[in-house]
């Protein structure tokens, strides 16, 4: 791996003399309005807009009117990205900082792009270099689709394993675990001068409450989080990360105050992160729609509190022109120091000149087939995917399967079955042959139970993918009774079967006398491939 940046970080990074002028040049003829529309980066889906459809509209507004500095985009596609992000570009008087969150790569947002497996399978693969070549293929790709921040690593420890929002997103329990592999992410991120972003500080790992449906408790103590939490954050920051990702956490041993999100906590944003951490970059909040703060404050309050505590960036507040009112409202009343937002604008304009947004801001659409999905990133994915897979146990050495005899697939899913719940049965079937295929999910009723229990009875083997996974806004991890009864009764009754995790590794906790196990650490469908490919001992 390589140890040492080809580009300076952008913490590190020193202006030129026609830069440095260009921000004070910019900062001096801006309005305070348009200071404070900098700070908000709202949400945008990369879909196909109409010029007279609502969608556009609102982003016009919020772009010429608001002069807000950036557009985080979600769900989309390729090509509706490119053109969407080149319209908003056009209509920008300072150039937008794009942003999205490409955790496990862009697939994770773009339908017709590349998937990874989530961090706990990159670290699983116990190379860090993995985390590097992942990290480097995703910044490529987001540079010619003109995205200049990554909502990635996430810098969390996954202390508690009924932790229904960070699970596998997290790399390890082990927080030197986590700092190499976050490390290593962030040294490829800074090569192609993409923003990174460690997350969820202070440390989102020690909690069983999903921050997206209520503020959530942090369990660690006062010494322990600075011993084990912290170190990842502290460690990104050596490795050069761009921007720290503040969360709606509540942390007593930390804050001194119980029922109080981290987010507005000027102790964590400007003791923790900005003096402690010795970090001038870019502080983003978690998005404000979740409920981890909106449930405690209004749009306007919890903006202002956040921006009092610190932060540069205001992440999706559900309300951006009460937003900004609210900002305005404060500093005109001399509640936020003007000083305060010039310096948080002067960060944000040097990330435009850092990423390359100010120099080149348009995408060259023409470019994107040789640039985006290319051979060598899917062949990347493919790897990690295969060097992620553990077999966990096989006490009863089921593995390899004898596909001479009767193998069985009943598929087991925490939501209705869709085309990715059955990616894996398809790709083995197309393999092997099996004997029987079924599928147990949220609609299955007790005559399929039983159907599937026949099936079970009457094979030689069983293959079970189970697909129990994190979801935000979910609140816990979805454990269906009937499914984890299904799952001992074979057990019960001598049955053979080889469990196949897809998501949440620890959903191994809650079945009785496992005796073979595998987990993937994902879901995407280039690991049921990969999952496929060991079941069926057959090459890519």
């Amino acid at each position: 791996m390589k140890q040492e940046n080809v580009t300076p970080s952008f913490l590190n990074y020193t202006l030129t003399t026609p830069e440095s002028d260009w921000i004070d040049a910019t900062l001096s003829r801006m309005t305070l309005e348009e200071k404070v529309g900098q700070m908000i980066v709202p949400f945008a889906f990369g879909d196909f807009l109409n010029r007279n459809s609502a969608a556009y509209k609102r982003l016009y507004r919020l772009i010429t009117h608001y002069k807000v500095g950036g557009i985080a985009l979600f769900k989309g596609t390729i090509l509706n990205y490119a053109s969407l992000i080149n319209e908003m570009q056009k209509l920008a008087d300072i150039p937008l900082l794009i942003s999205a969150d490409f955790e496990r790569g862009m697939g994770m947002r773009l339908t017709d792009s590349v998937s990874f497996p989530y961090n706990m399978g990159i670290a699983a693969t116990g190379d860090p270099e993995y985390a590097y070549k992942m990290g480097l293929a995703v910044s490529q790709e987001m540079k010619a689709l003109g995205v200049h921040q990554n909502y990635a690593p996430v810098a969390d420890i996954n202390i508690n394993i009924n932790n229904p929002v960070v699970n596998v997103r997290a790399y390890s329990e082990d927080k030197e675990v986590v700092a190499r592999f976050c490390s290593a992410f962030i040294r490829a991120c800074n090569e192609e001068k993409i923003l990174s972003t460690a997350k969820h500080f202070p440390g989102h790992g020690n909690t069983d409450i999903d921050s997206h449906t209520e503020l959530s408790p942090v369990y660690s103590g006062e010494e322990e989080y600075y011993e084990r939490d912290f170190y990842p954050f502290r460690k990104a920051v050596e490795a050069g990360v761009s921007s720290i990702m503040t969360a709606h956490l509540d942390i007593p041993t930390i804050t001194g105050k119980s029922g109080y999100p981290a987010t507005v906590s000027e102790f964590v944003v400007k003791e923790l992160i900005r003096n402690r951490l010795n970090f001038d970059g870019l502080i983003t909040t978690d998005a404000m729609t979740m409920f981890g703060i909106s449930s405690s404050y209004s749009v306007g309050e919890g903006t202002v509190r956040t921006v009092l505590a610190g932060t540069d960036q205001i992440l999706l507040p559900p309300d951006e022109e009460v937003a900004i009112n609210a900002l305005l409202r404060s500093i005109r009343a001399g509640v936020i120091p003007l000083e305060s937002i010039d310096k948080s604008v002067r960060r944000i304009l040097k990330a435009k000149i850092w990423t390359g947004a100010v120099a080149n801001n348009k995408v060259d659409i023409s470019t994107l087939t040789a640039k985006i999905n290319r051979p060598e990133t899917i062949a990347l994915a493919r790897e990690i995917s295969s060097k992620a897979l553990k077999v966990i146990m096989d006490d009863d050495l089921i593995l390899p399967l004898d596909f001479s005899k009767k193998v069985s697939c009943i598929t087991i899913a925490d939501s209705q079955a869709a085309d990715l719940e059955v990616s894996f049965q398809n790709e083995l079937n197309n393999r092997v042959s099996l004997f029987r295929k079924f599928i147990l999910d949220t609609k299955s009723s007790g005559d399929d139970y039983l159907k599937a229990m026949t099936i079970a009875e009457n094979s030689d083997m069983l293959i079970i993918p189970l697909f129990i996974r994190i979801r935000a806004f979910q609140g816990t991890i979805l454990y269906i009774p009937e499914q984890i009864e299904f799952v001992n009764r074979l057990t019960e009754k001598g049955i053979k079967f080889v469990l196949i995790c897809f998501g949440n590794p620890y959903a191994i906790t809650r079945f009785k006398d496992l005796k073979c196990c595998i987990n993937t650490f994902g879901d995407a469908t280039i690991v049921q491939e990969a999952a496929a490919r060991f079941i069926a001992r057959t090459p890519v």
